[in-house]
C-alpha cells in the first residue's frame, strides 16, 4: 500500500490582520484572570464533603501512588484546609491498605 500526500500552497489576496493593541491584554493581566478563574473553580464545602465521604466509605484499597494522583488532581481546586482534610483521609486509607 502506498500513501501519497499532496500539499499545494495557494496564492491569496487576503491579508492577515493582527489584533490591535487595544484588543490585547498584557501577560500580567492574563495571569490575574487565570488565577481568578481558578479560584472560582473551587469545590463548595458540600461537594468536598461528598468527596471525603466517598473516600472514607470506600472499601477499596488506596495505594500510595493513587493517593498522590488524587492529591495532584484535586489540589488546584481545594482550599488549604480542604486539602489537609483530603490528605488525612487518603493517608488513613493508605495506611489501612498496607
Amino acid at each position: 500500500m502506498k500513501l501519497t500526500i499532496k500539499n499545494d500552497t495557494k496564492d491569496s489576496k487576503q491579508k492577515i490582520e493582527l489584533p490591535k493593541k487595544s484588543d490585547t491584554i498584557s501577560v500580567e493581566e492574563f495571569t490575574e484572570k487565570i488565577s481568578a478563574g481558578q479560584q472560582q473553580g473551587q469545590f463548595s464545602q458540600e461537594e468536598f464533603n461528598e468527596i471525603l465521604a466517598d473516600i472514607n466509605n470506600s472499601n477499596e484499597q488506596i495505594t500510595p501512588e493513587s493517593a498522590e494522583q488524587v492529591k495532584r488532581a484535586y489540589k488546584p481546586y481545594l482550599t488549604d484546609e480542604q486539602f489537609k482534610q483530603l490528605e488525612e483521609a487518603l493517608n488513613t486509607k493508605t495506611t489501612m491498605a498496607t
